[in-house]
């Protein structure tokens, strides 16, 4: 498999690609109507499409206990099988039409009753535009060095989608697949790619420049300056962790050494990360706050 498409059989793809041409149609009928409404409907549809990717490519393999198909990401890789289970998308079984409708219907059937509004932006979490300390905490999912491919595993529901969306929500899908280059992993050349993004340098054992920048970048809140200074920690850089606490005055800062303190009791014993916020917490004094 060389491209995008090697993932679907010619059934599958004309089947995919008539449903996210009808789904738009059904968005066109509505939308004279009540257009919040016909995006939303788009929306729940192409979720459903999305899922129904998963169920119904050239990866599925058949699960023998329940005689069905299996989705291809049981994990976030795509393996390679050795069978091949096609679902009938007009059946009622697993991967088919109505099944994946009524999931989607399950799962945004309990969120009806939240009341509150949120936002949703596609930015770089090295590069976001919250202003300082605007929340007490952000939750990350870190990259995985070489372990986890994030956005090459996106690329496989992200065509689809925009097949559907690139209208309604052109800021999310702009792009023609989903974008790489400031991802922080580390992404090895190889046959089909000629990236060396991350790559440690032989001579000196430190990542490349454009990843560092991207990791001791400023922060911009109160979380980011203490995973700064664990970074700085975890690398031995005490002289450079002191310039950041002292010169730049960020030690100064009260809320600082009391997100350490939560930090610390939340991390796990043992656990390199409770090991970093300890260290840091250990020079409070010594450095004179």
């Amino acid at each position: 498999m060389t491209q995008w498409g090697d993932l679907f059989s010619q059934r599958q793809l004309l089947m995919l690609a008539t449903l996210s041409r009808l789904t738009r149609e059904i968005a066109r009928k509505y939308e004279k109507k009540d257009a919040i409404f016909a995006e939303a409907v788009q929306v729940c549809m192409a979720i459903t499409l999305s899922r129904g990717t998963d169920l119904n490519n050239s990866l599925c393999r058949w699960k023998q206990d329940a005689e069905c198909p299996v989705n291809l990401f049981g994990r976030q890789a795509i393996p390679m099988v050795w069978d091949f289970a096609e679902t009938v998308i007009t059946s009622g079984s697993s991967g088919s039409w109505p099944i994946m409708f009524q999931r989607t219907y399950d799962s945004i059937l309990p969120f009806l009753e939240i009341r509150n509004s949120g936002n949703s932006i596609l930015t770089t979490a090295t590069k976001q535009t919250l202003p300082d300390d605007v929340a007490s905490l952000l939750a990350t999912d870190p990259p995985y060095y070489d372990a986890i491919p994030y956005s090459h595993l996106s690329d496989f529901f992200y065509v689809f989608l925009k097949r559907i969306l690139y209208e309604s929500c052109p800021g999310l899908f702009s792009s023609k697949l989903v974008e790489k280059t400031e991802e922080i992993v580390v992404d090895r050349a190889h046959s089909l790619s000629t990236s060396n993004k991350g790559i440690p340098d032989e001579n000196e054992g430190k990542v490349s420049s454009s990843s560092k920048q991207a990791v001791f970048a400023p922060g911009a809140t109160v979380l980011d300056r203490v995973h700064q200074c664990m970074l700085l920690f975890a690398a031995g850089r005490s002289d450079a962790l002191k310039r950041f606490l002292v010169d730049e005055d960020h030690g100064k800062d009260a809320k600082l050494w009391k997100l350490a303190q939560s930090l610390s009791a939340l991390y796990p014993t043992g656990s390199n990360e409770k090991r970093w916020v300890d260290g840091v917490l250990a020079r409070k004094k010594g450095l004179g706050f």
